[in-house]
């Protein structure tokens, strides 16, 4: 008993309501263009940071009601939560409501109104992003049937970087001269625009600190940018900006600190963004202490120029026995002379530029006369360039060059044209340094008198002193 029979019951098997078409409009901030332009609807959707993004979703059925959501992405955990129920509510309450749409069912509108009338899609503006979240829409069809599947895309804000700044004092050392100009060269950038760019130079410790009540003030240049809206400064060699030590003003003795600052145009709630370098110190000494520790720089430069020539001489002199001997094929001797190719050839490329560096320096703090230039460069630099270009390079091609039989006569003849270059530019720098123990000479003769000097000047104020204490 009891049971019962239902008879003539027909269901209707229908698809459950899908996205057919989504479109993305992105507005971003005003300070990076603010116009608005389509964006690819994808799963992972990344937009600049502020910006207003509008989102129209179009369902492949007739809806009764329609929602989306925007569900916030949490950065890091905060704690641990027990329970699935506490935790779906705190997201719940994070939640918030982009676009919602609601319309009569079919059973209750009324039957001149037909389901094609029923909208299709639902449009909102979430804004401004600031933070990463998932949006979610929900579609509901007019048999109130919902999407089985989620219709989920992450949105991700990409944040406004600060500036970057790779840049670095050109042609200058940690000491420098009263009269020094200091370039900075490099690049400065920033992912959408650059507002300014300066430079301040600093003095942290001065000899007149006790008379001097101004000697922390800070100097100050800008560097100009070739338009307010650049994304990218190049600050290059030969057109670098330069800070004059003479507009500080600086004394011998004082401890300077030169930094870079950049801010760009970023137009968020926090303001525009500050990058700053850490601080070169430089210390300002006389030309005189200047010069002498560039002149024991070439000292070192040329001793290690004399053991490069050296061991190229004993490798190649080895060479020689070897094959007067027959005791080395023309594997063992390639070996040999490629290494001492490959060592010769990065040395002198980094002595040569070394010079350089030292002509920089002197130019910058205005002591290279040219004399001191035709040495350093025409002599010295510019021969040991035209050496590793020239002579070391044919013979690191033929050491090299596995397409031709080697001759190991011909690679000792090679070799010897090579010394033959390298030795007499090392007898320019001794020559050099031989006129820079003159100067050194002269230079402690002048100190010496300077100092009896001064000490006679002494003795002689004493016995004035000591005559006015008689009387």
């Amino acid at each position: 008993g009891g049971d019962g029979r239902l008879r003539d019951l027909r269901l209707d098997v229908v698809e459950p309501p899908s996205l057919a078409k989504i479109n993305l409009q992105i507005t971003p901030p005003k300070y990076i263009g603010g116009t608005p332009r389509p964006l690819a609807a994808t799963r992972l959707v990344e937009v600049p940071a502020g910006s207003t993004l509008s989102i129209t979703a179009e369902s492949s059925k007739p809806l009764s009601s329609a929602t989306i959501r925007s569900i916030p992405i949490p950065s890091a955990p905060q704690g641990v939560t027990t329970g699935t129920q506490s935790s779906d509510a705190q997201t719940m309450e994070k939640e918030s409501l982009v676009a919602q749409l609601t319309t009569e069912s079919a059973e209750t509108s009324s039957q001149n109104i037909s389901l094609d009338k029923q909208p299709r899609r639902l449009s909102g503006t979430l804004g401004p992003v600031l933070n990463d979240c998932i949006l979610d829409i929900e579609f509901t069809d007019t048999t109130g049937i919902t999407n089985q599947k989620p219709i989920r895309f992450q949105l991700l804000s990409r944040p406004d970087l600060p500036p970057e700044i790779e840049v670095t004092p050109e042609g200058i050392s940690s000491v420098i001269t009263t009269s020094a100009a200091i370039p900075i060269t490099g690049r400065i950038q920033d992912d959408h625009g650059l507002a300014e760019a300066t430079v301040f130079l600093r003095r942290t410790t001065s000899t007149d600190t006790a008379t001097d009540p101004n000697v922390t003030e800070l100097q100050q240049t800008s560097i100009s940018l070739a338009t307010q809206s650049s994304t990218v400064l190049d600050l290059v060699k030969k057109a670098s900006p330069c800070i004059e030590l003479a507009s500080l003003p600086a004394k011998v003795g004082d401890e300077l600190e030169l930094l870079v600052t950049a801010k760009d145009q970023c137009g968020l709630a926090g303001g525009p963004q500050t990058s700053t370098t850490e601080p070169w110190r430089l210390r300002v000494v006389s030309p005189e202490v200047l010069l002498a520790m560039l002149e024991a720089r070439e000292v070192i430069l040329r001793r290690r120029f004399e053991s490069l020539i050296a061991d190229f001489q004993q490798k190649r002199d080895r060479v020689v026995t070897d094959v007067a001997a027959k005791e080395a094929d023309n594997e063992t001797t390639t070996s040999q002379l490629a290494e001492a190719t490959a060592r010769a050839n990065g040395e002198t490329s980094e002595i040569a530029a070394s010079f350089r560096d030292i002509s920089d320096e002197l130019f910058n703090n205005r002591l290279l006369t040219p004399p001191i230039e035709e040495r350093l460069l025409h002599q010295i630099a510019t021969p040991l360039e035209k050496i590793v270009s020239g002579p070391i390079e044919q013979l690191r091609l033929a050491v090299y060059d596995s397409d031709q039989p080697r001759d190991a006569n011909r690679l000792i003849q090679m070799a010897d044209t090579c010394l033959d270059r390298m030795r007499s530019v090392l007898d320019k720098m001794i020559e050099l340094e031989t006129y820079n123990e003159v100067i050194d000479s002269l230079r402690t003769l002048i100190e010496q008198q300077q100092s009896i000097r001064g000490e006679t000047s002494k003795q002689q104020k004493q016995r004035a002193l000591d005559v006015l204490k008689e009387l």
